[in-house]
């Protein structure tokens, strides 16, 4: 029982060492995980024999902690670690945030380009209804000037010809006279 006994030590002793020592992570955690990872499994075993467990079914526990433990500590995130991967996603949700900017002021850019440009054709076209419209008065200036011009040509041969028919035979009386 004593050699049985002895040879359950080395062999927890070697499993306490895999426990430390197969977790795959970087060396920097080495030590982290030792702290964490230190299981006496020949205690654990000794306290199940006390209350009352077998040989076998403490070693059975023992290992099934042994191996809990282990898949833990390959869990186990350092907060080097989380903030390395913050900050990466920060970087990233950074660039998200750059690049949905900059296409929201091209969008933005774009429309006040069309605006812009759809401002400039309703002035060219108001400026060439306007231009149309002063021609058109322009002409019609330019032929009531003509109407006025020669009615006023009328006028004034017509007064001529008052004048002519009323001054005349009173300027012949005065000169009879």
């Amino acid at each position: 029982m004593l050699e049985r006994r002895l040879h359950r030590f080395v062999w927890i002793l070697a499993q306490r060492q895999s426990v430390a020592y197969t977790v795959n992570c970087p060396t920097q955690y080495k030590e982290c995980m030792m702290a964490i990872s230190i299981f006496d499994t020949h205690k654990f075993v000794r306290r199940m024999e006390a209350a009352g467990l077998t040989l076998e079914q403490a070693e059975a526990q023992a290992d099934v902690l042994t191996e809990a433990f282990t898949v833990n500590l390959e869990a186990l995130v350092t907060k080097e670690y989380l903030e390395s991967r913050l900050e990466v996603r920060f970087a990233e949700n950074q660039a998200y945030m750059d690049k949905r900017f900059a296409e929201q002021q091209t969008s933005v850019d774009t429309r006040f380009a069309e605006q812009y440009a759809y401002m400039d054709k309703r002035f060219a076209e108001q400026k060439a209804y306007t231009d149309s419209r002063f021609s058109e008065l322009r002409s019609e200036l330019v032929e009531l000037r003509a109407q006025v011009d020669s009615n006023q040509r009328v006028f004034v041969w017509t007064q001529a010809i008052v004048v002519a028919a009323v001054l005349i035979p009173y300027l012949e009386r005065m000169m009879a006279l």
